[in-house]
């Protein structure tokens, strides 16, 4: 059963999201809702950990990104060999950057 309250929206171009605090890019955009996000990662990600992230956006879209701090829930293994989905909850998050990621959400 999904309890999420607001659903996800598959992602149809490719999309970095990178960690600010280590400076480099954690994977891409698979899915995207309100509050949270799945990535396709090159590298395991623990659970349970917080992170600071910057997501890049489309040129359409206000802004060149958008920055938030989730935590990682979950992560698996893909069928594409080296490569992880993992699952984010966004914690913490300015309006202005809300208003990026609904804007996002809403071209999918």
């Amino acid at each position: 059963m999904d309890r999420r309250k607001n659903p996800r929206k598959m992602v149809t171009r490719p999309l970095e999201v990178r960690d600010l605090n280590r400076g480099v890019a954690l994977g891409h955009l698979a899915d995207v809702g309100l509050d949270g996000l799945m990535l396709l990662c090159p590298e395991a990600v623990p659970a349970n950990r917080v992170y600071s992230l910057a997501l890049d956006l489309p040129g359409e879209l206000e802004g060149t990104q958008a920055e938030f701090g989730a935590e990682s829930l979950w992560a698996e293994t893909s069928l594409e060999p080296g490569r992880y989905w993992v699952g984010f909850h966004i914690i913490d998050i300015s309006p202005q950057n809300q208003e990026r990621l609904r804007q996002l959400v809403a071209l999918f």
